[in-house]
């Protein structure tokens, strides 16, 4: 063939076809022809091609053959015959079919991708790859394959995108197909398979979940459950059930399940979870749905309702073999121990370990049961029960005795002790001043003195059982605080100080550092009144004696000098003779203990004493009081008010010498009236911090300081007057009754004059002036008058001015001026009405809410055979109706297009009579609500209380 030895070839060619073995005949054969043709056999090359075809009918050969029997037609000149072959070639070659054989190539490739490769790994898993398998999809598409083929190209893009993820695209692309292939009248003219356009459906509303779009995904499933749970057909029920089921299931995840955000987010999910539930009972997400349920009301603290889920869960005999059960006999103990039912937490938590050995949970398990078992008796201890406490805690130190918190057990052992003690001191002690008797009489008794003593052998133990550990420390701290404070055995308290170790040692050397050196403490607990001896409180430690010293302080000289009735402790009085000294010896003196004594003073009569007690190193100075009086101020930024009383007699004091400062300066020195009242005002109030008051007669004393920064300045009353009509609005021709009070304000109060003169006038709307009229206030300080407006009247907002003029300086009320408006309309009734009457308010999505629309006469006659014009919606389609015998309009229409929760107008019209009127729809997720509310937000325990319940609409 190459040298062009035609003949030669057209030999070889003939030889190798007979052979029996032969491979490749049809290309041998084709060869053969084109031979024949370059050598000009034009009928032998005819021939030839024919032989081809007969023979190979299915050969790669046969398009080429075809193609090279025209070209001998051409050289031939036989162009009909060449035509005739190049038409049907043509025609083949832009065929449906031969767009379909070139997508196949592309979907071969593209297949292979979107099912997945094998792993390199030993398991082999199919690892698909969305990206390149969207590539060789999106070229198919291109070629215009069949319907039938162009469907599973266009569904498997969309999947694709979903996957890459191209989420917008992928939603684009799954609206496309079920418009183009979906429904009963498909845009293409073509019904792809009901379990493609199930899947796409299903897939359309998992892909705006993923976006967390949860209206739109629940409006997208609700519609795909209620069309396709209607059809019947058991072929098309069998293809798309599954998709229907997790789609019911899901629904329960767009409000948050298994961890909803909001209380009413769980009950739409938990409802949406049950309904799945009660249709596909036997689905294999059915104990996934019943976990997560449970796992919705546990998070929401409803622990009593998620342990009812998982026991029905636990004890369904259709979910034996599911993996939620070991999780739900897990999650039953949390939910147990959360109500803090122990028991019944640590025999849901052995039946776990029993029945799931092999659970990756099992060790946690286990500690959950020896931490309940813990926990359980800790509850003992929280509520006071210390005889179970202390038996719950020998069992788990029997049953643990390595348990890490085995010193601390020992530890409550001796708490429980120390407690119960303290509570029957205390309560001895709460008895004892219920009877009006002093608290300090009350000591320790021996019953108490012997609970002390065993909690000091608990610890004993701890100490000695586990001398490195932290409850050792704090043990020995308890130990010394019990005979420091309670059992008074100061000396054992600092052998156990010593003991104690890390981390409390450093406190415990600053406690015994404390208990060693001396400590003197002076405190006066109150003020005295003149028929009361004076005391002071005195706090020792290490003292046998101090000395008592007291200088009498004239306040009055030290007010002017210090602005301040405190601070007298700080003065340096050392170099002053004392108008009293003594020497005072603590009784029951012990070393190391803290002594509380209350010494009496020899101080007579009413006045102000410095008290000193000292030792050779220490020293403490309070101020003692005696006083009968007692006073109460306010200011403001204009003046003062001050009232003095005598607190024995219960009596105001007149006579009081009163110092005023504002911290610098005395600007005032006044004296209370007989009432006891000073009140008067002081410029320097306006730029004054703070305002600080000394009283003083015959020795008795008070003072005080009140803070004034950011104090505003007080605002005098101002007249006042109330103007009104008896309607806020009016038709023209119509009578107007105007009413007016009045009050002026004279020494800080309202006042008024029955006769003084007004002028009231009356504007219209446009400000032309109607009525002009003088009028004087009656015994009750009111004045009342009337307009009648005449039937010309404009509409619109009229003006009513009551107004009194100045008489000059003389005149004591001034200048007066009040206002008020009222409106003149025209209100027309219209003869005939549009009536909406549904059967209820409230709808769910998917009802169809079913009503009438009645025109009629207000007085009740109905129009029939009238035109109506309605639309449902802002973008509903408008219909047009006629009213029946009784002038109504049937109504109905489907909620499916609507949002879950969504408010419908529906806007009627009567264009006859030019009547417009609208009626307002609820979709809702919910028919109702429930709120309950208590008088009170705070009770004590064991009082009992109401509770309102309220059932609104949404």
């Amino acid at each position: 063939m190459q040298s062009r030895t035609y003949a030669v070839a057209i030999k070889l060619i003939e030889d190798a076809i007979a052979k029996p073995d032969v491979a490749s005949p049809d290309y041998l054969r084709y060869l053969q022809a084109v031979a024949r043709t370059h050598a000009k056999q034009y009928d032998e090359a005819i021939a030839t091609f024919e032989q081809l075809e007969k023979d190979f009918p299915k050969s790669d050969w046969l398009s080429r053959s075809r193609f090279g029997r025209a070209n001998v037609y051409v050289l031939r000149r036989q162009y009909i015959e060449a035509s005739g072959i190049y038409q049907a070639e043509a025609e083949r070659l832009l065929s449906r079919g031969r767009k379909d054989e070139l997508a196949k190539i592309y979907l071969e490739f593209a297949d292979r991708y979107y099912e997945g490769i094998p792993a390199t790994d030993p398991s082999q898993a199919k690892q698909p790859d969305y990206a390149q398998a969207l590539t060789y999809y999106t070229e198919a598409a291109k070629l215009g394959p069949t319907p039938e083929l162009r469907q599973t190209i266009e569904f498997r893009i969309a999947r694709c995108n979903e996957e890459v993820p191209e989420l917008a695209t992928a939603i684009t692309a799954y609206d496309k197909f079920l418009q183009d292939y979906a429904g009963d009248n498909p845009n293409s003219g073509i019904t792809a398979p009901a379990s493609r356009v199930a899947e796409s459906w299903y897939r359309l509303g998992g892909t705006h979940l993923k976006l967390k779009r949860f209206a739109t995904v629940r409006k997208t499933w609700q519609d795909f459950i209620q069309t396709w749970s209607e059809k019947t057909d058991a072929e098309h029920q069998k293809a798309i059930n599954d998709f229907l089921a997790k789609a019911e299931y899901r629904l329960a995840h767009t409000y948050g399940l298994p961890f909803p955000n909001s209380v009413g987010d769980l009950e739409l999910a938990v409802t949406a979870a049950e309904k799945f539930l009660a249709r596909h009972p036997d689905h294999e997400m059915a104990p996934l749905a019943e976990l997560e349920i449970a796992q919705g009301y546990s998070r929401h603290g409803r622990h009593a309702q998620a342990a009812t889920r998982l026991i029905s869960l636990i004890d369904n005999p259709k979910y034996v073999d599911a993996e939620q059960v070991s999780v739900a006999r897990e999650m039953l103990g949390q939910e147990y121990l959360a109500q803090e039912q122990f028991d019944d937490a640590i025999n849901a938590w052995k039946v776990f370990l029993e029945k799931h050995p092999t659970d990756s949970k099992w060790p946690a398990v286990q500690k959950q049961v020896v931490d309940t078992e813990f926990a359980k008796a800790n509850d003992a201890l929280a509520h006071d029960k210390y005889d179970q406490a202390r038996e719950l805690w020998q069992t788990f130190l029997n049953k643990y005795p390595l348990d890490p918190r085995a010193a601390n057990v020992l530890f409550q052992f001796g708490e429980m002790k120390s407690k119960a003690a303290n509570e029957s001191h205390q309560t001895r002690i709460n008895a004892t001043v219920e009877n009006g008797k002093s608290a300090d009489s009350v000591l320790i008794n021996e019953a108490e003195t012997t609970l002390f003593e065993e909690a000091i052998a608990d610890w004993q133990r701890v100490v000695s059982k586990y001398p490195s550990s932290p409850d050792a420390a704090l043990a020995a701290f308890s130990i010394a605080d019990l005979y420091e404070t309670r059992l008074l055995r100061m000396k054992e308290a600092l052998e156990w100080l010593e003991k104690v170790s890390d981390p409390l040692k450093g406190r415990a050397m600053l406690r015994i550092e404390m208990l060693t050196k001396p400590e003197l403490k002076l405190v006066t607990e109150r003020r005295f009144r003149t028929d009361e001896k004076p005391r002071v409180k005195l706090s020792t430690r290490n003292l046998e004696k101090v000395t008592v010293k007291t200088y009498r302080v004239d306040m009055t000289d030290y007010f002017r000098k210090m602005h301040l009735t405190t601070g007298i402790e700080s003065l340096d009085i050392a170099l002053i003779d004392p108008d009293n000294q003594f020497e005072y010896t603590v009784k029951d003196y012990g070393d190391y203990r803290t002594i509380d004594r209350l010494i009496e003073l020899p101080i007579e009569g009413p006045g102000v004493t410095a008290v000193t007690i000292s030792t050779d190193k220490l020293e403490a100075t309070t101020m003692v009081v005696v006083s009968d009086i007692e006073i109460i101020v306010k200011s403001s930024r204009n003046e003062v008010f001050l009232f003095a009383e005598n607190m024995r007699e219960g009596k105001p004091v007149g006579g009081v010498s009163v110092l005023v400062s504002d911290g610098s300066n005395v600007f005032a020195e006044e004296v209370t009236g007989d009432d006891g009242v000073l009140q008067k005002s002081y410029d320097q109030l306006k730029s004054s911090k703070d305002l600080r008051v000394f009283a003083i007669q015959d020795g008795h004393m008070a003072s005080t300081i009140s803070q004034l920064e950011g104090l505003e300045f007080a605002t005098g009353l101002t007249a006042r007057g109330y103007l009104y009509t008896d309607r806020p609005a009016y038709r023209s021709g119509q009578l107007v009754n105007i009413k007016a009070l009045v009050r002026w304000v004279d020494n800080d109060r309202f006042v008024f004059n029955p006769g003084e003169k007004f002028t009231l006038d009356v504007y219209d709307a446009r400000g032309r002036r109607l009525k002009t009229e003088n009028v004087t206030l009656n015994d009750f300080g009111s004045i009342r008058t009337h307009l009648l407006l005449p039937e010309s009247a404009v509409q619109g907002d009229y003006r009513i001015h009551l107004h009194r003029q100045s008489a000059g300086e003389s005149d004591k009320i001034g200048a007066l001026s009040f206002e008020t408006t009222f409106k003149v309309t025209e209100y027309k009734l219209e003869p005939v009405e549009l009536v909406f009457d549904f059967e209820k308010l409230i709808y769910f999505r998917g009802e169809k809410p079913k009503g009438t629309i009645t025109l009629r006469y207000y007085y009740g006659t109905q129009l029939a055979d009238e035109e109506i014009e309605y639309r449902v919606g802002s973008d509903g389609e408008l219909v047009k109706a006629k009213t029946d015998s009784d002038g109504k309009v049937a109504i109905e229409f489907e909620t499916s297009r609507f949002s879950e929760s969504q408010t419908v107008v529906i806007e009627a019209k009567s264009p006859q009579r030019n009547i417009v009127s609208a009626h307002l729809v609820f979709i809702a997720t919910r028919g109702f609500t429930v709120a309950g509310s208590t008088p009170r937000s705070v009770y004590i325990n064991g009082e009992s209380f109401e509770t309102t319940f309220k059932v609104t609409d949404p």
